[in-house]
Formats: C-alpha cells, sequence, structure tokens
C-alpha cells in the first residue's frame, strides 16, 4: 500500500508528530481525531495507515520514529534545494513584498569575482543606458581579469534596408561612444539572423534576458536592459543560486558562440575604448 504520509504538508506532518508524541491522539486512531488540521479524506486515509502500522506489530515508539525520520527527510531535502526569489519591478502588494529588479543587477554586479554574462534584447537612449551600464563598468575596473560577456539584439527596424554590415558597425559605434561608460569593453556577441532583410522562416532574434553571475547565480527576468524595465514597467523575474542550472545556461550560450551562431561584435583591436 502506498503511504499517503509523504502527501502531506509539513506543517501537517509536524502537528502529527506533535498530537501522537503528547497524547492528544492515541490508538485505535479515526479519522474524527485528527480533523482539527487536516481534510476529512486525508484523515481518514492517515488514520487508517498509522493503526495499520500498529496493527503490524509495531510500537507507537516506533511510529513516532517514523514520523520523525520522515520530517527529518523533508526538511533535509528542502535545505539542499536552491535558493530562488522573486524579483519584480513596478507597484508591489506592501503585504507580500518581493526583490526589486534594479537592486538584484546592482548587487550582481558588485558581488562577481570570476565572470558575468549578460544578455538582454533591447536597449534605452545613451544616457539612460550608460547610467545601468556604470556599476558593471566599475565592477570591471575593480575585479583584474574579470570576463564580461554581452549577447545583444541588434534590430533591423521594419521596411530598413539598410546593408546589414552598416547597421552593425553603427550599433558597434553607438555601443562605444554612447553606451558603455568604462575603458574597456565587455565582450559583445549577437545572433545575425535578426538582420536579415527578408521576413522568412530563418528571420529570428536574440530576445533572452539574464544574468549569469561566476556561473552560481542565474536572473531570469521579462526586463529588457532598459530604465523602464527596472524601474517603471510591469516586470517578473526569477533570481536562483543553484550552480547546475546557472553552468547549463551558460554553456548554452558558450555552444552557439563557438559553432558561429553567435558573432562578435568587436575584432580584437577594439577591447580598449578610445578616448
Amino acid at each position: 500500500m502506498t503511504s499517503v504520509l509523504p502527501l502531506l504538508h509539513t506543517y501537517q506532518l509536524q502537528k502529527l508528530k506533535v498530537e501522537v508524541a503528547e497524547g492528544r491522539l492515541q490508538p485505535p486512531f479515526t479519522a474524527l481525531g485528527f480533523r482539527d488540521f487536516l481534510p476529512d479524506k486525508s484523515a481518514g486515509e492517515v488514520a487508517k495507515e498509522l493503526q495499520s502500522f500498529l496493527d503490524d506489530g509495531n510500537s507507537l515508539s516506533g511510529l513516532l520514529c517514523s514520523l520523525e525520520w520522515l520530517l527529518e527527510s523533508r526538511l533535509t531535502m528542502k535545505a539542499q534545494r536552491p535558493k530562488t526569489e522573486l524579483v519584480w519591478t513596478g507597484e508591489q502588494n506592501p503585504e507580500q513584498p518581493i526583490r526589486d529588479t534594479a537592486v538584484v543587477v546592482k548587487e550582481l554586479f558588485q558581488r562577481a569575482k570570476q565572470s558575468i554574462l549578460l544578455s538582454s534584447y533591447s536597449f534605452d537612449s545613451s544616457i539612460k543606458t550608460r547610467a545601468l551600464f556604470t556599476p558593471l563598468a566599475q565592477r570591471m575596473e575593480e575585479v583584474e581579469g574579470l570576463e564580461v560577456l554581452f549577447f545583444l539584439n541588434i534590430q533591423r527596424k521594419w521596411g530598413d534596408v539598410t546593408e546589414s554590415e552598416i547597421l552593425v558597425k553603427q550599433f558597434s559605434r553607438q555601443f562605444r561612444e554612447e553606451w558603455w561608460p568604462g575603458s574597456t569593453l565587455p565582450q559583445v556577441y549577437y545572433d545575425p539572423r535578426a538582420l536579415e532583410r527578408t521576413s522568412g522562416s530563418s528571420r529570428a532574434c536574440l530576445h533572452a534576458k539574464c544574468i549569469l553571475v561566476d556561473e552560481q547565480y542565474l536572473f531570469l527576468t521579462s526586463a529588457n536592459f532598459s530604465e523602464a524595465a527596472h524601474e517603471r514597467n510591469i516586470e517578473a523575474g526569477l533570481l536562483l543560486d543553484d550552480s547546475r542550472q546557472a553552468k547549463q545556461l551558460s554553456l548554452q550560450y558558450t555552444y552557439l558562440r563557438e559553432e558561429g551562431k553567435f558573432v562578435p561584435l568587436f575584432s580584437d583591436e577594439e577591447g580598449e575604448v578610445t578616448p
């Protein structure tokens, strides 16, 4: 017979153990005694299972040990789960505060010791973008050898027939001269499929919005890298402290980069911003 105890909520298991240990629930067990903290159906199933355990010759102390083991296993598994936090932009429910997008992004930049991967679909005007990038540029100055990879979308406006090479050069110039506030450029990559002039099945865009730090922290969000997305829009995201998931997503970007699906925006000679 399949046990129903693992299906109970943790607080229900804790209540069950306390009630039995303190003698408020005693054999023979019936559904009536469990209905104060369990639904009617669950109360009957739990009472039947506990009584069957005793009828098989097990002691009440053995029952308590089994409940304690189940609880400890549950709490151990919970402690080992990756830490996940909700992240939000916009007005919040004061009774259920959620972490703020702008604050989380700045904290991630300041936390980085080895690497940062940033992926975004769109950006703000130059002044606002420089302000958003400033904490990251400062961190690059503070941490020698910090690897910073950007994966960005270069958009072709509807009806624009400009040569792709020209659009890439314009984007590169704007990034270096208007958006980036630091003296050392990050490594920037883009998906060339977004620049195709036809709207056929081969055209696509880089739409993912995420930040990876040290292959340990992973921020997945609906927010683009813009002031509105960080301060005013309604945006939602998840911040994970999970090296396995962070590494897995990092490898996805690495694979596409090594396969030539993502193309470098700058040449090797452009690693320093011209004063």
